[in-house]
């Protein structure tokens, strides 16, 4: 997964200062996790995909002295199905791609702080002599944790550039026929590869058998039981990618202190874009929307004029095409809450791709 994001870091300390201009009052908000994506740890070649060990010592103290409370991919599922309630501050922890360094430095961290994880691979690294992937006996000692639930990922942990159904469709039951021999249970978690994905990827992962599948959307989740807004996330749940250039104690605070902006009708409908120009919209799903408190950034440009085709409907028209093959979109809103020293931010994101740039394989 590259980052090509230069505002992500900055988005919340730019709207701060921002005046503060409406008061609403407390409602009781739907309960929110916040997924954490991980991948290297402390391999300083690749700072894209990599968090530096301090970075994550200091994020597990944090999430440790905080209010949060560290869930297990099982526990969403039971909460989602009403068989046990979350409370709030809810974090999910995952990596991915299988990382040895993920395995060797941050796994014992977790495991003191005796807190559960999700790690994700692809089956066919395991069977590489060398590189910086987990061993199979490794995975036997995951499989084999309480802490610890495997994820799957497609057989080659690669960016599927030939998306027609049939294709997909066999990286993911290759896959699945290789973890099941690998641990001897069937996956329950998918998580596409650099949180890529299409309309037709989607659709054959949740008709593959899984539970949930994860992706790269930067948002925190809504999890309301029995939430028709997470059923459609269900297959594509948002996590925040924690890398070294967004990784620092303020920007993980902030997320921890985020909720859902409730949105609705967004378009483009597919991740997988077909034009350089797409026209961006959604519609923000809240009362007394104050305008001037919402603000858009794109990756490659920054904030990005809006457009109120109505009194919650917006929408988004580029002068220039987009640049890059990997495009974040970025929404934030805040407002005062009566009784609160501070202001509640509300987070919404997308990770939109190109594939006529022509995806190029990203570094192992």
């Amino acid at each position: 997964m590259i980052l090509r994001a230069s505002h992500l870091a900055l988005i919340l300390f730019i709207a701060i200062i921002v005046t503060v201009t409406t008061t609403v009052s407390a409602d009781e908000n739907a309960s929110t996790i916040k997924i954490l994506s991980y991948q290297r740890i402390d391999e300083d070649r690749y700072p894209e995909t990599n968090i530096r060990l301090e970075q994550f010592q200091a994020h597990i103290e944090e999430l440790l002295k905080s209010d949060s409370n560290v869930i297990s991919p099982n526990d969403l599922i039971a909460h989602i199905e009403g068989q046990q309630l979350l409370p709030e501050h809810s974090v999910l922890i995952s990596f991915d791609g299988g990382y040895r360094s993920a395995f060797e430095k941050a796994l014992p961290i977790l495991e003191k702080a005796q807190l559960p994880y999700l790690f994700n691979f692809a089956p066919s690294t395991l069977k590489r002599k060398h590189g910086p992937f987990i061993t199979p006996n490794m995975l036997r000692k995951l499989n084999k944790n309480p802490l610890a639930t495997l994820g799957l990922h497609t057989h080659e942990y690669e960016r599927i550039e030939d998306l027609e159904e049939q294709k997909i469709r066999h990286a993911i039951n290759h896959a699945k026929s290789d973890f099941k021999d690998l641990t001897g249970h069937d996956a329950q978690f998918f998580t596409y590869p650099f949180g890529e994905l299409s309309k037709t990827y989607k659709h054959v992962v949740q008709n593959s058998g899984f539970e949930l599948a994860f992706a790269l959307n930067s948002q925190p989740v809504s999890i309301e039981p029995q939430n028709q807004s997470f059923d459609k996330q269900r297959f594509a749940l948002p996590r925040f990618a924690m890398t070294e250039g967004y990784a620092n104690i303020d920007r993980l605070r902030m997320i921890l202190s985020l909720k859902a902006l409730p949105v609705s009708d967004v378009t483009p409908t597919d991740l997988r874009l077909y034009t350089t120009q797409p026209v961006f919209g959604f519609s923000v799903d809240k009362q007394d929307l104050f305008p001037e408190q919402l603000q858009c950034f794109l990756s490659d440009r920054g904030r990005v004029d809006l457009i109120f085709i109505t009194d919650t409907r917006v929408q988004i028209k580029l002068n220039t095409p987009l640049q890059g093959e990997r495009i974040r979109l970025n929404c934030t809103y805040f407002e005062n809450i009566k009784g609160q020293t501070k202001a509640q931010w509300y987070w919404f994101g997308r990770l939109f791709t190109l594939p006529q740039v022509g995806l190029q394989p990203l570094p192992e």
